[in-house]
């Protein structure tokens, strides 16, 4: 019990140490010259005076006011809000929502924008690729287009259409993109810090459960050493139903709402108890790929140690590229194939008679 509550302390204060310091990557920054530079950064309620945002992801939700101009730059940026001035935009995905008002004029540079809500001045495009619904745009002003190709493309019957006349509107933009190069940099750290946590919530996962329920551990274990073969042939199959049941719920929202009312719920209890099964699969494979290692090398260890070592070594099949993931994804059909043999380790493989003689 003591080393349960020793268990249970590490993980939660590692768990605790993780989240300050993903909060302290996350949270906007405001430089001396009042751009707001966040990884991740939302716009909500008003807003006084001009906004400037640069960031990965940069969203202007439908609930924001902003009174002033609106600078943002991001590989994906949304804007859903209502902007009392001017708004420019660069980045690689642009969306501007049904909901978005702008009571300016909309510079857009980018790769591919999605263009819909209310416009009282021009719409300016220097776009690879933009779709623009007639119907759900309200535009006052001029579509004017920076891109030759675009512009041979593009086709909207209710507005006119004429070349770029002041292309030089997005050089603050770029100017400012340049000048804030730690932005990538800033996404690989963040990255990497959601990898090590989730590495820690595996591991820590993989020894309690090894702590907590050992017999059931070790009734999958027995399965998965038994039949390998049969338990990761059941593993797949139950992956590839559960898979089957969340597309015909996507298809049949899409096609039939009212189905969907049925198998919504049924893929939610298919998915339920398809992690159930990795929740005790995992852990087994963790704990038999330990105790391989550790015999290997000729230093045998208890079960937590072993699973513990098993863990660290097979997170990075999911965290570590698509060639990897394909042996993480073996590994859970697998495990999950074993606990479902012995359902979710609660019998034995085989099971004990009483025969009277």
């Amino acid at each position: 019990m003591r080393r349960f509550g020793l268990i249970l302390i590490i993980i939660l204060a590692s768990l605790a140490l993780l989240s300050v310091a993903l909060w302290s990557e996350l949270r906007p920054i405001t430089r001396d010259d009042g751009v707001i530079v966040a990884p991740i950064f939302v716009q909500m309620g008003s807003h006084t005076g001009d906004l400037v945002v640069t960031g990965q992801y940069v969203d202007i939700d439908a609930s924001a006011l902003i009174l002033g101009n609106v600078s943002l730059i991001g590989q994906d940026v949304d804007v859903a809000g209502q902007i009392n001035g001017d708004l420019t935009i660069l980045a690689d995905t642009i969306t501007l929502l049904p909901d978005a008002t702008i009571m300016g004029s909309v510079h857009l540079l980018g790769g591919e924008a999605q263009i819909s809500g209310s416009i009282a001045g021009d719409l300016v495009l220097n776009m690879q690729r933009a779709n623009i619904d007639p119907l759900a745009l309200n535009l006052a002003g001029v579509v004017q287009v920076c891109n030759q190709a675009l512009l041979d493309s593009l086709a909207l019957p209710s507005a006119r259409i004429e070349p770029c006349s002041a292309p030089d509107v997005f050089a603050p933009l770029i100017a400012l993109r340049e000048g804030v190069p730690l932005l990538s940099q800033t996404s690989q750290e963040i990255d990497l810090l959601i990898t090590v946590i989730g590495g820690v919530l595996f591991v820590g996962v993989t020894a309690l459960l090894v702590t907590i329920t050992p017999l059931r551990v070790s009734r999958v274990e027995e399965a998965i050493r038994q039949r390998p073969l049969g338990s990761l042939g059941v593993g797949v199959a139950v992956y590839m139903l559960v898979s089957g049941t969340v597309i015909g719920a996507i298809l049949s929202l899409a096609a039939f709402p009212p189905l969907a009312l049925l198998t919504i719920p049924v893929s939610l209890i298919a998915l339920a108890s398809a992690g159930g099964l990795a929740l005790i699969g995992l852990p087994t494979i963790a704990l038999m790929i330990g105790d391989a290692l550790l015999v290997r090398v000729g230093a045998p260890q208890p079960p937590l140690i072993a699973a513990i070592v098993g863990a660290t070594v097979l997170y990075p099949l999911f965290a570590l590229g698509d060639v990897l993931l394909i042996g993480g994804g073996a590994a859970v059909a697998l495990g999950a194939g074993g606990a479902l043999v012995t359902r979710w380790g609660g019998q034995p493989v085989q099971r004990a008679y009483f025969i009277q003689g």
